[in-house]
């Protein structure tokens, strides 16, 4: 018969080596959700990069656009800084921010450009440019779904038995933000041209 000591041992043993598995798991886990987390976040920014140079593009195919619609201008290029600056920074509440702004700059472009003004019109890139930032826009919206879901996954696992008692522990208690877009991207902007 085996002493009390040995069997104390054995489930010592046993215990530490079921915590260490859980414990690799769960950070193995943690680390894989914060990388897919990391690339959905960086696919966001090259779309939006993407976005906001065809925009730029799209503004210089208008003629007449800086002469009659000053304030759309000012618009579209403080986005674009904005955007530009936000990035830099890495700030990703400051990029949502710039994204909205640009959405709405890019809204105030296309009804300018569909009411029918003397002195402004487009050049033949117009339709291509135009199809492209609504291809970056549909791209963007996946990849924001994307991102979220990714986003929702991690700050699940950290709630979830018994990886909530291990997050902590792991540097992994704090959930991640959603990308989250402005209710002011869904409201037309008021300009007044002349």
């Amino acid at each position: 018969m085996k002493s009390p000591l040995a069997i104390v041992a054995i489930v010592v043993a046993v215990i530490s080596v079921l915590f260490g598995s859980i414990t690799w798991n769960s950070y193995n886990t943690f680390t894989r959700s914060e990388i897919t987390i990391e690339e959905k976040y960086n696919v966001i920014l090259s779309k939006l990069q993407l976005r906001s140079d065809a925009t730029q593009q799209l503004v210089a195919s208008i003629n007449g656009l800086q002469t009659y619609a000053s304030e759309i201008y000012e618009m579209v290029t403080t986005a674009r800084t904005k955007y530009l600056n936000a990035v830099q920074s890495g700030d990703q509440t400051a990029i949502n921010e710039a994204e909205n702004d640009e959405v709405v700059a890019l809204v105030a472009v296309l009804a300018l450009v569909e009411a029918p003004i003397e002195g402004i019109s487009v050049t033949g890139q117009y339709q291509t440019l135009l199809d492209s930032v609504l291809s970056f826009e549909y791209q963007l919206d996946v990849a924001r779904q994307r991102y979220n879901e990714a986003v929702a996954d991690f700050n699940a696992s950290i709630r979830l038995f018994p990886r909530v008692l291990f997050a902590s522990m792991l540097g992994f208690g704090t959930q991640k933000p959603y990308w989250e877009v402005s209710n002011q991207v869904t409201q037309l902007p008021v300009i007044a041209i002349g």
